[in-house]
């Protein structure tokens, strides 16, 4: 036979079903013209984007510069960003001139392979039966034909191989010497070919960088090995992919029994073929069954084995489980080519895998199509895509399409978990199930195509998201998903998000046929404007409103102005043992007429205090005093607040931190002496020891009149001693405090503390400050940064310390409270003031 032609019943598949989305489609985008335009592969480029190569009959839409007239067809190279904007396209061909058993002055040129080669830029292969425009050198008929571009899509050379007959060029890899080496089918046996063992043999070539060809061969028998060719129905049906030992694995059909071919199940058999680095042949393995089987796609795996995709309609032999029709067929090989395990993946239809790559998870992706019955009894093909682990078993499956036929032919993972995807399309119209952008809006079912690319994500819990809706309405609501809302309740409806991944969404709905609002405004001066009505008193009034749901809404507006208290009391102060500074503790009141709190410490005069710094109503009621010398002493502090009209309260209660010294008794007893603490009620005082000052153990407990102690069991060596006491439960924003320390005192002599001899190495004035402020340092800190941040972590300003007396300008930092901290110094960060 001259060409061998066959075609599998279409049938209805079950897919299994999940309970969430699998995969979402990030964005999808249609390209092409009036006419037929498909893509055989896509991959990633360098840059980011797309490329993809395929065929196009249009001259129209996105399509310019075809070379064919009537029926023929162009390759067609379609260029894209990361988020498939078209950058360029490119149309590589002539305008046909041989005429084909059976078909009268038709013009193919199609690309079925595209790869970026290493100069950044691309080579495809494919077919050409033209003999002029981009095409030169045709041997006759169909040739396979290679084309090298540049990363615009500016021809570099183009060469036409085979022989008078067909030749045609499926796949195509860049070689270690910087050559190429294709795969694909040949009638010929003259020309570029040679060993033709009857009717079509697969056809390895190849080439050098320029492409001359440096060696050939025909591997096959007296039968056919194709994917039988057909015009009004062609698919990139073999592969060939590199090796790790340097030779190549090559994918396909059998139908032969002899010549290369040995061991065929019936019919045509997938048959896989293993050869050297120079075309030698070291194995070929048939597999199959009774039926018709393709291997499509093979790639080799990390154990040195082998795995590869096709489809069978067998269900015996070497296929197990075939679900009815054909099935998507997976076999994974051992490096000699025998089967370590198969699986079917389908239903009662028929299923197609044109495509399998590696994830970078470890796993594997197929794409290619399913079949289905839809609303109108009609049979819609849609891309179907699976994901399998290592030993076949099935991770996910998501199918997609319109009302027309949708077939997936290249999938390739651009970045972890996120796939491109290539195909064509009939589903025509605006929108389309997922498909959008049509370039054929004529019927629902279009029987011209388009080249589909869709973005896919894997789902997770990073790409999942959920969200609260509370709707209150006097009429009935429509969900997101067009769920009719008519009575109150919790519903959850669950939507694509912004990557196509699940949106939960849970909707709080109050259905009420009218409205009473309490709002209670506290304002400084009237009078007052609220909704378009002037207000000149203080106290409450009733405006009738209409919602935007049309029920009244009856508003009771109550205008206050909320008298400040007359202080605002700390719950504790103490020192920070992480920092060695103190920190004081306050309880927020729970009302929004307070704009800030002021913090004040005692000064060198008894009763009279300085403000140290000032927080917002939303920052934390922790406030931490960087100046601090815990070391070295005992502090006062109050706090005040500042309402929302500028009113200041009074200063509340005075608390005072314990401080305390020891000194050595008697042999090797301790006197420890401290500071009562002032500000709350307590019974009694806790005193820690301990042999380092991070591992102190409660060795007792005195009443709350008496402050001081000796131990008369202190351990030999370095001893570190703090006292405590257990105040109220203090709950300020971030979390809860309920205890007071002492600063840490020692035998020990090199035990500086964490904020010792401060004072002697750095200082910083004026502090607070409005703009300028002067940073004062001892020599050793000339050369080292400094950093500021806030009390979030986050840096507002740094710089160097280039002199003694360093000048920071902080005019252009917000007002509020800072910390400045210097690099590869032990010393803790120092709070700056910004008013």
């Amino acid at each position: 036979m001259k060409k061998s032609i066959f075609f599998f019943v279409m049938c209805f598949i079950v897919l299994n079903s999940f309970s969430q989305t699998p995969v979402g489609i990030q964005w999808q985008k249609c390209f092409g013209g009036s006419n037929n335009d498909k893509s055989y592969s896509v991959i990633s480029t360098s840059d980011g984007g797309f490329i993809s190569v395929g065929s196009t009959s249009s001259n129209n839409g996105n399509v310019f510069g075809n070379h064919s007239s009537g029926d023929g067809v162009d390759v067609w190279v379609i260029k894209t960003t990361s988020n498939g904007v078209l950058e360029w396209q490119k149309c590589f061909g002539g305008s046909g001139l041989s005429t084909l058993p059976g078909f009268s002055d038709l013009d193919w040129d199609i690309g079925f392979s595209i790869i970026q080669t290493a100069d950044g830029g691309y080579i495809f292969c494919g077919m050409t039966s033209s003999i002029n425009g981009d095409v030169s050198g045709n041997d006759g008929s169909i040739d396979a034909w290679i084309v090298k571009i540049n990363s615009t899509g500016i021809i570099q050379w183009q060469k036409c191989f085979g022989g008078s007959d067909d030749d045609i060029a499926i796949d195509i890899i860049q070689t270690n010497d910087g050559g190429y080496i294709f795969a694909g089918y040949t009638f010929s046996n003259n020309g570029d070919v040679s060993g033709n063992h009857g009717n079509v043999d697969v056809w390895v070539v190849k080439l050098s960088s320029t492409g001359l060809i440096q060696w050939q061969k025909c591997y096959g028998g007296t039968n056919d090995e194709s994917f039988g060719f057909d015009l009004s129905n062609i698919k990139k049906e073999m592969s060939l992919n590199a090796t790790l030992d340097g030779g190549y694995i090559i994918s396909g059909a059998t139908n032969s029994s002899n010549g290369d071919v040995s061991n065929n199940n019936g019919q045509y058999d997938a048959w896989l073929v293993k050869i050297n680095s120079t075309g030698v042949l070291q194995w070929q393995k048939c597999i199959g069954g009774q039926g018709n089987e393709v291997a499509v796609d093979i790639l080799q795996t990390d154990d040195g084995g082998y795995i590869f995709s096709g489809y069978t309609n067998s269900s015996s032999g070497d296929v197990i489980g075939n679900h009815g029709g054909n099935d998507i067929l997976i076999v994974k090989l051992n490096s000699t080519g025998t089967i370590q395990w198969q699986k079917c993946f389908g239903g009662q239809y028929d299923e197609y895998s044109f495509n399998i790559q590696k994830t970078l998870d470890g796993n594997f992706i197929i794409v290619g199509s399913a079949e289905d019955l839809n609303s109108s009894n009609n049979f819609s093909t849609n891309v179907w895509v699976i994901k399998i682990n290592s030993i076949g078993n099935l991770i996910w499956q998501r199918s997609m399409g319109g009302s027309g036929v949708d077939i997936g032919y290249s999938i390739k993972e651009s970045t972890f978990g996120q796939y491109i995807l290539s195909g064509s399309t009939t589903s025509s119209g605006l929108v389309n199930g997922d498909v959008s952008g049509s370039h054929d809006s004529s019927s629902e079912f279009n029987s011209e195509t388009d080249v589909w690319l869709v973005k896919l994500i894997e789902c997770n819990t990073s790409t999942n998201s959920s969200s609260v809706i509370n709707i209150s309405s006097c009429s009935n609501y429509t969900t997101p998903t067009g769920q009719v809302l008519t009575s109150s309740g919790t519903y959850v409806n669950v939507i694509p998000n912004h990557v196509g991944c699940d949106s939960t969404i849970t909707i709080n709905y109050l259905k009420y046929p009218s409205v009473t609002n309490n709002v209670i405004i506290n304002t400084c001066a009237l009078p007052y404007i609220w909704n378009g009505q002037s207000y000149n008193n203080y106290g409450n009034h009733t405006q009738i409103l209409q919602t935007i749901y049309g029920c009244d809404s009856v508003v009771n507006l109550s205008l206050q102005y909320f008298p400040i208290p007359n202080s605002q009391n700390i719950c504790l102060v103490s020192v920070n043992p992480s920092t060695g500074k103190n920190k004081v503790v306050w309880e927020k009141e729970q009302t929004q007429v307070i704009e800030q709190y002021k913090i004040y410490r005692e000064n060198t005069q008894s009763g009279s205090f300085d403000l140290i710094g000032t927080t917002n109503y939303s920052d934390s009621s922790v406030f931490e005093d960087a100046l601090s010398n815990t070391s070295q002493q005992a502090y006062r502090y109050q706090i005040k607040y500042v309402d929302t009209c500028g009113n200041e309260s009074s200063v509340g209660d005075t608390h005072k931190t314990l401080h305390l010294t020891i000194n050595q008794g008697v042999g090797s007893t301790w006197n420890l002496i401290w500071t009562a603490y002032e500000g709350v009620s307590f019974p009694s005082y806790n005193i820690y020891r301990g042999t380092n000052s991070s591992n102190m153990t409660l060795i007792n407990t005195v009443a709350s009149n008496i402050t001081s102690y000796t131990d008369n069991n202190a351990p030999t060596g370095f001893v570190y001693y703090q006292i405590e006491i257990l105040g109220p439960n203090c709950t300020p924003t971030k979390s809860p405090y309920n205890n007071s320390k002492s600063n840490i005192s020692t035998n020990d002599p090199t035990y500086l503390g964490i904020n010792e001899n401060l004072n002697n190495q750095i200082s910083i004035a004026p502090n607070p400050t409005t703009s300028l402020t002067t940073l004062t340092v001892s020599q050793e800190f000339i050369g080292k940064s400094f950093s500021i941040t806030d009390f979030a972590g986050r840096v507002v300003l740094q710089g160097k310390i280039q002199s003694l007396n360093q000048t920071i300008d902080l005019q252009k930092v917000a007002r509020g409270s800072y910390i400045l901290t210097v690099e590869n110094t032990n010393l803790p960060g120092f709070k700056i003031i910004k008013e």
